[in-house]
């Protein structure tokens, strides 16, 4: 059993972290998230790891590592940061590691900005991190966690096991903050906010069948199509295109914003991959008869009313399991968005997270997203 501490600050892209854990972790390992945020309890439940509440430290993550080798209750103690990621095959290469060198401290290698380390097996700053460890859980040998920058090398330098029992394994097992995804940066004019978390959670989960609700000029749908394509799902877009819906109503706008919508799909070679359904949300979801949804995004008219009734009618149309997801979580020019999502997660008994994402306008918007209990 392996104890996997992640001390985080509820970054947005805590929830791909623990993917690179939970896809590959063994049945008894325990995935303990370390932060006094409750977006980051909310990640955890979510993702299905264990939420241990801590002060923030302030202290590049010493008492939230602390905290979480108090509480771990595993073999062996694994370290990930909140911005990282292990690599597929991790979990099994310190499987095979810790079972030739079972009781000693074990550093494998990681991707850290464009570089490998370790780089020689030697012990010192700047050639070892976190993400790199794999230690046994012996209270009597582990080290004290350093509170700078550089407290990883602190917490190796203090262990009880002298460096020359230190196991150097040449695997690489983890990335430093892999880059996001590079067809944001080619979107058309849209709103995309959230658009590397929801990447994210759709590169973990590879939903097939697909449904988008609000697509205007096709921005998002460019973004997910683009991404799925790659395992053969399919995203199928409803809008009316005809302007903004309004309580049940339409505002007739210019009828040309389909066939821009439909040019930027050509355009950028997702449009195999998109089907676009003229319509208002309701009426889709009373025609729907494409079986079950692997993903709903919601992001059509944002009235209280209208994602009510987006949620109630596709809503059956979902899966057991499937991905969930809305945009303006909070946005204070569309209250009803949050008052909608949060009564129908009371009413239907769901378990969603609710996440900032940095640099929005206005500020503070959030990304709602959960899987159908």
């Amino acid at each position: 059993m392996i104890s996997f501490i992640v001390p985080t600050v509820g970054r947005p892209t805590l929830y791909r972290a623990l993917q690179s854990i939970t896809q590959q972790r063994a049945p008894d390992d325990e995935v303990l998230v370390i932060s006094d945020s409750p977006e980051a309890a909310q990640v955890a439940a979510v993702a299905g790891c264990t939420f241990v509440e801590c002060a923030r430290g302030h202290d590049y993550g010493c008492a939230e590592r602390t905290a979480g080798i108090a509480a771990a209750r595993g073999q062996h103690l694994a370290f990930m940061d909140d911005d990282d990621i292990y690599l597929p095959g991790a979990r099994q290469c310190m499987e095979d590691a810790r079972a030739t060198v079972p009781d000693k401290p074990i550093l494998f290698r990681m991707v850290w900005n464009d570089c490998v380390l370790w780089r020689d097996p030697e012990l010192r700053e700047g050639n070892v991190s976190s993400q790199m460890m794999l230690i046994p859980n012996d209270k009597t040998k582990l080290g004290q966690w350093g509170h700078r920058y550089e407290g990883d090398f602190d917490f190796l330098a203090s262990m009880q096991w002298p460096a020359s029992e230190i196991h150097w394994c040449p695997d690489i097992i983890a990335h430093l903050r892999p880059a996001h995804h590079a067809v944001l940066k080619h979107l058309p004019q849209g709103w995309l906010h959230h658009g590397a978390q929801l990447l994210d959670l759709l590169h973990a989960h590879q939903p097939r069948r697909c449904v988008e609700l609000g697509t205007w000029r096709g921005a998002s749908a460019i973004a997910f199509a683009h991404e799925l394509r790659t395992w053969g799902g399919v995203l199928t877009c409803v809008d009316t295109w005809m302007g903004a819906v309004a309580y049940g109503g339409t505002v007739v706008g210019a009828p040309q914003m389909i066939f821009e919508c439909a040019t930027n799909l050509v355009a950028t070679g997702v449009a195999p991959s998109v089907r676009l359904v003229a319509s208002l949300t309701t009426a889709a979801a009373a025609a729907w008869q494409d079986g079950p949804i692997d993903f709903l995004y919601v992001d059509a008219d944002h009235s209280y009313e209208s994602t009510s009734a987006d949620l109630e009618s596709w809503w059956p149309h979902v899966r057991v399991g499937g991905l969930v997801a809305g945009d303006d979580y909070d946005n204070h020019m569309y209250p009803g968005v949050k008052l909608a999502w949060d009564e129908f997660e009371q009413e239907h008994a769901q378990q969603f997270a609710h996440v900032e994402t940095p640099n929005t306008d206005p500020a503070g918007m959030k990304l709602v997203f959960g899987f159908k209990k």
